[in-house]
């Protein structure tokens, strides 16, 4: 047989008390959590803040260089890009005048040259008449020049030989190197 000795009434008291007690301590470990919580995400906001500030003294002098240094670069290959289409059908002047030069006899004499495009278009004298169909079959087979054409072998009024050919060039350059079409 059992006796409890404790009335109703204060068993309803231990009882809440019991509850209270849980609900306190539940709420003292809610704020304690809260506590930590707060203070761990303020340590890691501190620490965010710390290296902004350290990369700002430190890093972004230097990332900034890069940057600079990148749209140099990033220009260059641009213009590069642009310069690289300008030349691509371009005719390498220079050595088709040395072709000129090389073919050229020695009785004639190149008073002016007139460059329109790829077209190309060489006046003066010579001393004697077939020294120009000559140097024309000269350039024809050589394969730099196309539709070499003499258009004037006239004697003037002091007695010299007018010559006038026009030729079209048949060289395009690539990547510096002349080839022939």
């Amino acid at each position: 047989m059992r006796f409890n000795l404790i009335t109703e009434v204060e068993r309803q008291r231990i009882r809440h008390f019991r509850r209270y007690r849980l609900t306190i301590t539940a709420a003292i470990v809610e704020l304690l959590l809260a506590a930590v919580l707060i203070g761990g995400g303020y340590m890691r906001f501190s620490q965010v803040v710390q290296q902004m500030q350290v990369y700002d003294a430190d890093y972004r002098p230097i990332q900034e260089q890069i940057n600079k240094i990148n749209k140099v670069e990033r220009d260059k290959k641009t213009h590069a890009g642009k310069l690289q289409d300008l030349l691509k059908n371009q005719v390498h002047w220079p050595m088709l005048l040395v072709e000129l030069a090389e073919t050229k006899p020695s009785d004639v004499s190149v008073d002016s040259i007139k460059v329109q495009n790829e077209t190309m278009r060489i006046a003066g004298t010579v001393r004697q008449r077939n020294s120009v169909p000559k140097w024309q079959s000269t350039l024809r087979k050589n394969g730099m020049f196309a539709d070499v054409s003499l258009l004037k072998l006239d004697t003037d009024k002091k007695g010299a030989i007018q010559y006038e050919m026009e030729m079209r060039t048949n060289v395009e350059q690539d990547s510096g190197h002349a080839k022939t079409k």
